[in-house]
């Protein structure tokens, strides 16, 4: 799936996201193109918590592997990130281009994230949703 984010008042695009989710821990992978960050990227993942969170994360690092398809695991690491209140915990990774250029040509991508549930995505029409997603970005560049 690909979406753009648009400013209220001018409609013009902020970011554009092409995403995943694994139903079955109800976590999502996101790769966002800024547009005001002339399109680079930032890869996230997000965890949906069972109940509110009563600590704020922030910016607390963490790391686990990364599997693509039946390659061998990669280690990754991140920051996690939340408010008091969230039922969500974001997990911005630090990615390659390389990781991520693998996982366009890829069926499936798993992550083993510490304190995480392991989350696979399938990546089934991931290709076209990034290319979408980073040509909408494209066209909004100044």
């Amino acid at each position: 799936m690909s979406v753009g984010f648009a400013e209220p008042i001018f409609g013009r695009v902020v970011v554009a996201r092409a995403a995943t989710e694994d139903l079955r821990t109800e976590a999502t992978l996101t790769i966002n193109f800024f547009v005001n960050k002339r399109c680079s990227t930032d890869i996230q993942l997000v965890y949906k918590m069972d109940s509110s969170l009563y600590e704020p994360i922030i910016k607390q690092s963490t790391y686990g592997q990364m599997q693509v398809d039946n390659l061998d695991p990669l280690y990754v690491d991140g920051s996690l990130s939340a408010n008091v209140g969230d039922k969500f915990i974001f997990l911005k990774l630090n990615l390659a281009d390389k990781e991520i250029q693998k996982m366009k040509a890829a069926r499936s991508v798993a992550f083993n994230i510490r304190h995480q549930q392991i989350a696979i995505f399938s990546l089934s029409g991931f290709n076209s949703a990034y290319s979408k997603a980073k040509e909408l970005c494209s066209n909004f560049i100044l």
